[in-house]
């Protein structure tokens, strides 16, 4: 999956290389269209998240369907009760309250533990991408909107402006830890390159590629 985030990061990269290679307009900027890439990524990211997601949550109700068989094969009720109102929980993506976690038995516990790791690494690491995408398009915008102005072009920083507040509330919530377990090792995560926000003599000194 790290990979694919790899390949995400490497067709923004290529499709802004792309977009610098078209004729320049007479503004040498076009909010529209970089606001489409931005808006794109965006979704790539979420949309890769959501899929690793629901491939975590299918191979941990596999990991409860065989202990489910296990307790009954080995006609163990309250086993068989315990994995059924997890596997009620998951389904209904209802939340899990402390005491049932203190609750479980030690096979779900363990398995509930590892895949509340795993969940929260992905909300880590895709979290970071979307923040570190929003902190590159804001500070292009920053740099537009004082450039703009500079120019006398007002009414287009007051468009880049606008654009800034409208991005305002897309961050997403720094995750808040709960009673869950540690989190393993994160991968690395591909990083954003700066300079694809931008066409070629636009960015700041801080964004240009080496």
């Amino acid at each position: 999956m790290t990979n694919r985030l790899f390949i995400l990061i490497f067709f923004l990269v290529g499709s802004f290389a792309l977009m610098a290679q078209e004729p320049a307009s007479t503004n040498g900027f076009d909010l529209n269209a970089v606001s489409g890439k931005y808006a794109d990524t965006w979704q790539g990211i979420e949309t890769l998240q959501q899929e690793r997601l629901t491939t975590i949550k299918t191979q941990y109700l596999a990991v409860l369907e065989k202990l489910y068989q296990k307790a009954i094969s080995g006609g163990n009720l309250d086993g068989v009760i315990a994995v059924k109102a997890e596997k009620d929980r998951m389904l209904t993506d209802s939340p899990l309250s402390d005491g049932d976690r203190a609750a479980m038995a030690a096979e779900i516990k363990e398995a509930r533990a590892a895949y509340d790791q795993h969940v929260a690494r992905v909300l880590k690491e895709h979290g970071d991408q979307l923040r570190q995408l929003h902190d590159k398009y804001k500070k292009m915008l920053d740099y537009q909107e004082k450039k703009l102005t500079a120019q006398d072009r007002v009414d287009e920083a007051l468009a880049v402006r606008a654009e800034k507040e409208r991005i305002t509330d897309d961050l997403p919530e720094e995750e808040v830890s709960s009673p869950a377990p540690t989190l393993p090792p994160a991968t690395n995560a591909a990083a954003v390159p700066a300079y694809i926000l931008y066409k070629p003599g636009t960015e700041p000194p801080a964004a240009q590629k080496d």
